[in-house]
């Protein structure tokens, strides 16, 4: 009788999956465009230790010719919150070194009169201690030095140099290939895909220096009159104008406007009667 010696079976290690480069492209470096960007190398740096399956290049494209070239803008109001946006991005202790308190503010009329007043000055001391004193408030802070805090704090982060700024690039519009696909293919049973062209990707941008990009993903963060919301609104929801003299109804679906807006300016200038007072 014979017999033979079983022999162990070798198990190679399992190849690793091949990471997968998203090409993303925001539009503005405002405080948006750079706060996307952020919270996107954040995220990718904390999972570099387990082998992300995705890497992301990001492309910010930005229609000023300058960092310089943007005006500064008014100040910002912000929460000073452990747990909230500012914290995730890193950024919360920095804004905070920034801030420019305030503890009393006045109203004014447009001819100057004195509406009303209100804040933490104008309370006894014991008062405040009823008041939760001590307790860290809002965050007044100019808008510019925002963008200058979170614009290092990207430079930063991004070890890997997978975030690049292209200025003076205004866009135009953009084609979102996926949903031309699909609608190219109601009603008809056989239709060829062009986003399944491996030399495409599924968003094609336009800019107004006549050159195009091709990117996986398109964040739109160029502000209140956006170009990327404005197309993307227009496709989702799109304004239905009827006619109302036949007896049908006008509806429109557009966001409407309240007619409100609100102005923070911030000084750097010191003087006693202006220190931490807010003027309104």
């Amino acid at each position: 009788m014979s017999s033979s010696r079983q022999q162990p079976i070798r198990r190679g290690k399992s190849a690793a999956a091949p990471t997968k480069t998203c090409h993303v492209a925001i539009i503005g470096s405002g405080l948006g465009g750079i706060s996307a960007a952020l919270a996107i190398i954040n995220i990718q740096n904390e999972k570099k230790q387990s082998a992300p399956a995705t890497k992301y290049k990001i492309t910010i494209y930005e229609r000023d010719k300058t960092l310089s070239d943007r005006k500064e803008g008014y100040g910002m109001t912000l929460t000073y919150d452990p747990n909230g946006p500012l914290q995730k991005l890193g950024v919360l202790e920095e804004v905070a070194k920034r801030d420019c308190p305030s503890r009393c503010h006045y109203l004014f009329t447009a001819d100057g009169v004195v509406k009303g007043y209100f804040g933490n000055a104008f309370y006894k001391e014991e008062e405040l201690n009823k008041r939760g004193s001590g307790q860290r408030g809002n965050l007044r802070i100019p808008r510019a030095e925002l963008r200058s805090i979170l614009l290092k704090a990207l430079q930063a982060n991004d070890v890997d140099h997978n975030v690049c700024i292209s200025w003076g690039k205004r866009l135009l519009g953009y084609v979102d290939r996926a949903m031309m696909d699909k609608l190219n293919q109601i009603g008809k049973k056989e239709c060829k895909k062009t986003s399944s062209d491996d030399h495409q990707r599924p968003v094609l941008l336009t800019f107004d220096d006549g050159t195009t990009d091709e990117v996986d993903l398109l964040i739109g963060a160029d502000g209140v009159n956006s170009v990327v919301a404005k197309q993307y609104l227009q496709t989702v929801l799109p304004t239905t104008k009827t006619n109302s003299a036949a007896g049908e109804v006008v509806t429109d679906t557009s966001p409407e406007q309240i007619g409100i807006f609100i102005i923070l300016g911030i000084t750097n200038h010191f003087h006693p009667l202006i220190d931490e007072r807010g003027f309104y």
